[in-house]
């Protein structure tokens, strides 16, 4: 045990200042990810992360036939196990959250590593932590938070024998645990892929520093290489022989992936970028990214990434979404290199320009906070504008913002898309809903079924009642839905009694009306 603590002072004391800039990291971290988690409903596809079984399915085969891998479904039973409830969101959305926040530990590290600069690792870990794509998923139950996690705890293990032999004993363990951690991302989503170039960067370069021992060397790839099938095979061969099985399966993936060329998506980037990250985001990210090429030993790593992984997109990804965040991954560091890089050109560089650099991100921090944790307004459905001198005006009709940019790129995109909302404020009483009708079914003694203009798939995960009009039925009126489906007062289905309103920040998001059964008159003429 005297040893153990020995151990522990001796690595605090060599490592005082890493360990320090994590800190800050961690704390600037912790309310942009943690503060009124539970405040939101669930949206995007956050229903779609929990174990939710037919009559008389396996978990195993629910497993199956999902399209993303295992982990996501795993991380969120936690919760439920303590809670047997999967709407308590507060619940389900803390592992997520959790995993968020250490992802940006290894972040750090991993930069630190590969740039042998402790500030351009700080610098990128402060546009990681602000980045509006981050933020929003950081603050919801689903896979990108294990994605980023695992993928970065792989990266942070591999770039730690980027400049030792792969033949050197200590080279194995670290190999193989980062393989292990890569094919946990992997079991989260497919998406873990994208990361392949800057890990073949390292094996690469690892790999060439082994020349005088090639037999060793190829012995260490081949045992990764084992490892990595072992892990993720049992999984990947029943899921892919089930997933042809599944048309609705194949038609999701044939129109997500596949060879597309002709036109690009970059309007279409730019319009969920500013979506996620307004005003001044997208402009410092690209313009300091461009000063970053300038330290090009440091850069190019993360440039071979960038270019491997927009190239991917713009070539066999038909619809993006916002999976176009992998790309925005090495975009960050590069951005954080070429702050540093100014920062370290001159001592006149670091009196003038440290101060500037550290007012820009603070600016961030306050804008990510004030997008996806404060919300007095619910941006991107009302505008919401900062109270400094109103330096931030987001555009008022955010689905105009989008549309445009995808209707710049071509028709067909239209057909079937939607604005891909995740991490953004939005409550509107779903679980009380669900309690107020499932009273008034069982008081009355009635049946009464349930319709919306919110998104189907979010009732159907609140409500206990079904949906449809069959007989009498309540609409549930939702004011700026996730859908943008404006028409909450139901007035096309005839008479209808205002039963309950909701009330948020003094204004009514969401109401009731009973729709009583109509009657059908079966007297003869």
């Amino acid at each position: 045990m005297k040893k153990l603590i020995s151990k522990l002072f001796d690595y605090f004391k060599r490592n005082k200042s890493t360990i320090f800039l994590i800190a800050i990291l961690v704390s600037l971290a912790i309310p942009l990810r943690f503060k009124n988690l539970g405040y939101s409903d669930y949206h995007g596809d956050e229903y779609k992360a929990f174990l939710s079984l037919n009559n008389g399915e396996t978990a195993w085969n629910f497993l199956l036939r999902q399209r993303k891998g295992p982990m996501q479904f795993i991380v969120s039973y936690i919760p439920y196990l303590f809670t047997g409830n999967f709407l308590n969101e507060t619940a389900e959305r803390l592992p997520f959250s959790i995993a968020s926040t250490l992802s940006i530990v290894f972040f750090f590290l991993f930069v630190k590593n590969i740039t042998k600069s402790k500030l351009m690792a700080f610098l990128s870990s402060l546009l990681f932590i602000t980045n509006g794509f981050i933020s929003g998923f950081g603050r919801i139950a689903q896979y990108q938070n294990l994605n980023l996690l695992f993928s970065f705890i792989a990266l942070y293990l591999y770039s730690k024998i980027i400049d030792q032999p792969l033949s050197d004993k200590r080279s194995l363990k670290i190999s193989l645990l980062g393989t292990f951690f890569w094919c946990l991302s992997v079991l989260s989503h497919w998406d873990a892929i994208l990361v392949a170039p800057i890990v073949m960067f390292i094996i690469t370069k690892s790999f060439l520093k082994g020349k005088e021992n090639r037999k060793a060397t190829i012995k260490v790839l081949l045992l990764n290489i084992t490892l990595g099938l072992a892990i993720t095979l049992p999984y990947i061969i029943p899921y892919t022989v089930t997933f042809s099985f599944y048309e609705r399966n194949l038609t999701y993936a044939t129109a997500r992936i596949g060879l597309d060329l002709g036109y690009s998506k970059i309007p279409l980037y730019k319009a969920l970028t500013e979506l996620y990250n307004p005003f001044l985001t997208l402009p410092l990210l690209l313009i300091s990214a461009v000063v970053g090429l300038i330290s090009i030993k440091k850069s190019f790593p993360m440039l071979i990434w960038f270019g491997v992984v927009f190239g991917f997109f713009e070539i066999f990804v038909k619809n993006p979404g916002t999976h176009f965040y992998n790309f925005l991954l090495p975009l960050i560091i590069l951005a954080g290199i070429g702050l540093g890089s100014i920062i370290n050109l001159h001592i006149v560089t670091k009196i003038l320009y440290a101060p500037i650099i550290l007012v820009l991100v603070s600016f961030l921090y306050f804008q990510t906070y004030v997008l996806y944790v404060d919300h007095s307004v619910e941006y991107p459905f009302v505008n919401k504008t900062l109270k400094v001198k109103n330096y931030l005006r987001p555009k008022k009709d955010i689905i105009n913002l989008v549309a445009k940019g995808i209707k710049e790129i071509k028709p067909e995109y239209m057909r079937g898309s939607y604005i891909p909302l995740f991490g953004f404020t939005h409550h509107r009483f779903w679980n009380e809903v669900n309690d107020l009708v499932n009273n008034l079914n069982q008081t009355n003694n009635e049946n009464f079924k349930y319709i919306t203009n919110e998104d189907k798939s979010i009732g159907e995960k609140y409500m206990d009642t079904k949906y449809g009009v069959e007989g009498g039925f309540y609409a549930i009126g939702i004011k700026r839905p996730m859908n943008f489906v404006m028409d909450y007062r139901f007035i096309n289905y005839g008479s209808r009694k205002l039963i309950y309103s909701f009330v948020q920040n003094n204004k009514v998001v969401t109401v009731i009306y009973r729709f009583e059964p109509r009657v059908v008159s079966n007297t003869l003429k």
